[in-house]
């Protein structure tokens, strides 16, 4: 019997993509319901990795998504030096078509990376332009911070997780 998988999410590298499991186990989904596609160690820029791959898998999940309405697509790219609405244009440019509203596609850019995520849930003071990313490191457990990133007031969060809070709505 083939695997069921609800979301397909694409991520630069892999504490995006621990960030994100946790993130949706915590919503109940199962390892089952979640297929990661992470960028390799090794293989150059993860962001172009992540830009090429987000456009085959947009095209993959536009295809099934008639006949799978529960089917979602989460793309993950870090701002780095960018702005987030940047990298939604460039997210929605390389697959050929701007998102519909109703599409089940969603978004997550960390500025200036994933780790500022885990710092301000950590209850550190973070900037979106500082880069705290600790390069050579394993990911770091995300289980006990991804409630702090989800709830409580959105205006106390920093504004790429607003974003990518209301782009989360889009999927579940």
């Amino acid at each position: 019997m083939p695997r069921r998988v609800r979301l397909v999410i694409v991520s630069e590298d892999r504490q995006q993509e621990r960030f994100l499991r946790d993130f949706f186990r915590a919503r109940g989904l199962s390892a089952h319901d979640m297929l990661f596609e992470t960028c390799p160690r090794g293989s150059g820029a993860g962001d172009a990795w992540v830009i090429a791959r987000h456009a085959q898998a947009a095209v993959k999940h536009r295809a099934r998504s008639h006949a799978q309405a529960d089917l979602g697509l989460v793309t993950a790219i870090d701002a780095d030096d960018r702005l987030v609405a940047e990298r939604h244009r460039q997210l929605d440019n390389s697959s050929g078509a701007a998102r519909e509203p109703n599409e089940r596609i969603a978004y997550v850019v960390p500025r200036r990376n994933i780790e500022t995520w885990i710092r301000f849930a950590a209850g550190q003071a973070v900037d979106e332009v500082a880069d705290y990313k600790a390069r050579g490191q394993e990911p770091v457990d995300c289980r006990p911070l991804v409630t702090a990133c989800t709830s409580g007031s959105a205006e106390l969060h920093p504004p790429s997780l607003r974003t990518a809070r209301s782009e989360l709505q889009r999927v579940q």
